[in-house]
């Protein structure tokens, strides 16, 4: 569950997110691994709300890159050192997934041309075990 706070302990941010066209909202991931929601700026200025805790410190965060979609629009995806990754609900302020990484040495990559490689370094340490051109229609 989530819980709502106007202060927090002094703590290390290791990550952080705007939502899509926002600029003076964002949210942060720390070294305790909670999940900030901030604002910068105004009379609520500070975080106003703070997500159920990783186990360890959040390593990844990321807005949709798009708010205004009616069905994920309101996601933030995290990572973290405990091997897991969560997508939440902005809105809610609860995780819909909690996924488990099963091993360390399989993970993807891609880059801005918009290939994605899958990678086991069990198998290989230089050659993606997959790879794949994202094609996106707009």
């Amino acid at each position: 569950m989530a819980a709502r706070y106007t202060e927090i302990a002094a703590t290390a941010i290791t990550c952080m997110s705007f939502p899509s066209n926002e600029i003076y909202n964002l949210v942060m991931g720390s070294e305790d691994g909670s999940v900030y929601y901030s604002y910068r700026h105004g009379i609520r200025s500070g975080v106003s709300e703070v997500y159920e805790k990783h186990l360890g410190p959040v390593t990844g965060i990321s807005t949709h890159p798009n708010q205004s979609t009616p069905d994920f629009g309101d996601s933030l995806l995290t990572s973290s050192i405990d091997w897991t990754i969560k997508l939440w609900s902005l809105r809610t302020l609860n995780h819909y997934i909690h996924l488990k990484i099963i091993h360390p040495d399989l993970f993807a990559s891609v880059d801005g041309s918009g290939r994605l490689d899958l990678w086991n370094f069990n198998q290989d340490t230089e050659v993606p075990s997959a790879s794949v051109i994202v094609f996106v229609i707009v």
